[in-house]
């Protein structure tokens, strides 16, 4: 629980740099969308490291991983937007089918 705590806050400050110095003009939405693709799975891992009961019925960190292979998928297509999406459902659907009952 301690680990994905700090990586989600890891993430989250990269991503907050990263709006700073990548993606700091709106020409280039594909770095937008891939910071706010950072940022989204540092907040869904800083959730799932507390003992809350969203992150105890659900195992959250499945939305970061497919949020991850989104990001992988949008830049090898040079579509993040689609990407992102991808990996969205990637995640949500891992993580209802491994829910806790």
């Amino acid at each position: 629980m301690k680990a994905l705590r700090i990586i989600g806050f890891a993430l989250t400050a990269l991503a907050i740099i990263g709006f700073f110095t990548v993606a700091d003009e709106f020409r280039h939405t594909g770095e937008l969308y891939g910071n706010i693709g950072v940022l989204l799975a540092g907040i869904v891992l800083s959730i799932a490291g507390f003992d809350n009961p969203l992150s105890r019925r659900l195992r959250l960190y499945w939305l970061a991983i497919g949020l991850g292979i989104g990001l992988l998928l949008g830049a090898a297509l040079d579509n993040m937007l689609l990407g992102m999406a991808i990996g969205i459902l990637i995640g949500a659907s891992i993580m209802a089918l491994r829910r806790k009952n």
